[in-house]
């Protein structure tokens, strides 16, 4: 894309190179005012001064000069400038005695209409003195020639043109070298930019990842804290039946131990009436005291599950706690990590803005270089 502007400002360097000594001779040609000059028989003497080219529509002097060389009588001299839409003539003398060395000058002013030959025609009739036969003799000359070329566009207004234009030229050279270098610096600009959005994406793909993991365990913990918390109720209700179970037992046992305490009141009473029955009544108190002893014992056993189901219902509640805690920071890591994505989306929104902005400002620059070209070639 570079090397094609470059190319073709080489190109226009050779053709300027080439052309500049080209229009040089052309404009040296085109400033000077060509004399023609030459004679109308033996003592006539013409001369011509009139611009090498002229313009269409543009007025142009043709100067003419007539001298004589001897004593001449003339009759007349006519004299016609025609072509390009021109038509003057006239009769600059008539009938008269011109002088040696005698001189006159006349100003034909005309305005082309056309592109061609501005031509000049000189007729005179004269009579001179011939001194070996000592008579006059009558000479007559008749002269046409070019003598300015008229044209549309003249070398001195293709010199300007190209004046201009090579200054143009310059300008556009050292304008498509800012333009370049802001080019190379614009597309290093776009590469950094590329590279750093191709790693923000990357963290981006990657914290999508860990948001995605994160919420799949925070689904999970809250599927565990849904699951201890229907744990925890079904340990709260069985904590509830437990403890009436006790509560029930302890009544039992006060019960039991009332019963005992009558029953031993009415054995004591009873135990000189009985003595003769005493092998079965220590029996029966063995017996009773044996069953006693169960008794506490279940009852001990009861207290100490019951307290086994306090300290596991503490344990719990701990445990309830610490998750609520862990829940709680997940969620606040959750937020975080939700605040993170925003931020990366907000970044990679101006990346692509910035991205679509060095797209336009690229499609300006070649539409800028591509118009200097097209500058160029008119």
């Amino acid at each position: 894309m570079v090397c094609k502007p470059l190319v073709a400002m080489a190109l226009m360097l050779i053709i300027v190179s080439i052309a500049s000594p080209i229009f040089s001779l052309y404009t040296a040609l085109a400033e000077r005012l060509p004399t023609m000059h030459g004679l109308l028989g033996p003592y006539l003497y013409f001369r011509v001064d009139a611009p090498n080219e002229t313009l269409v529509n543009t007025s142009t002097n043709i100067f003419l000069t007539i001298a004589a060389l001897e004593d001449i009588h003339v009759n007349y001299i006519v004299v016609a400038v025609y072509g390009c839409g021109v038509n003057v003539s006239g009769i600059l003398i008539n009938n008269t005695v011109l002088g040696v060395n005698r001189s006159l000058s006349y100003v034909f002013s005309v305005t082309p209409r056309a592109e061609g030959f501005l031509r000049i025609t000189i007729a005179a009739l004269y009579n001179y003195y011939n001194p070996s036969t000592g008579s006059y003799i009558a000479q007559y000359t008749h002269i046409a020639f070019n003598v300015t070329v008229v044209r549309v566009l003249t070398y001195r207004s293709l010199l300007e043109k190209y004046k201009s234009l090579e200054e143009e030229l310059n300008a556009l050279r050292d304008s498509y070298r800012k333009l370049l270098d802001n080019f190379n610096n614009l597309t290093t600009t776009y590469i950094t930019i590329a590279r750093e959005g191709e790693k923000l994406y990357r963290d981006y793909r990657n914290l999508t990842t860990m948001y995605t993991n994160a919420v799949e365990r925070l689904n999970r913990l809250e599927q565990f804290l849904l699951n201890l918390n229907t744990s925890y109720t079904t340990t709260s209700k069985s904590l509830s039946d437990v403890e009436k179970r006790l509560e029930e037992l302890s009544l039992l046992y006060n019960a039991l131990r009332r019963g005992y305490e009558v029953i031993n009141m009415t054995l004591t009473s009873t135990l000189n009436s009985i003595a003769s029955h005493q092998k079965d009544i220590v029996l029966s108190l063995s017996t009773i005291n044996e069953s006693v002893l169960n008794l506490e014992k279940m009852y001990r056993d009861v207290a100490g599950n019951q307290r086994n189901l306090t300290t596991s219902f503490t344990d719990l509640q701990q445990n309830y706690r610490d998750l609520e805690q862990r829940y709680t920071e997940l969620s606040n890591a959750y937020t975080k990590a939700l605040q993170h994505i925003d931020t990366l989306s907000q970044d990679i929104s101006t990346i692509r803005t910035l991205a679509l902005i060095l797209t336009i400002a690229v499609s300006i620059l070649i539409t800028l270089l591509t118009i200097a070209l097209l500058r160029k070639r008119l």
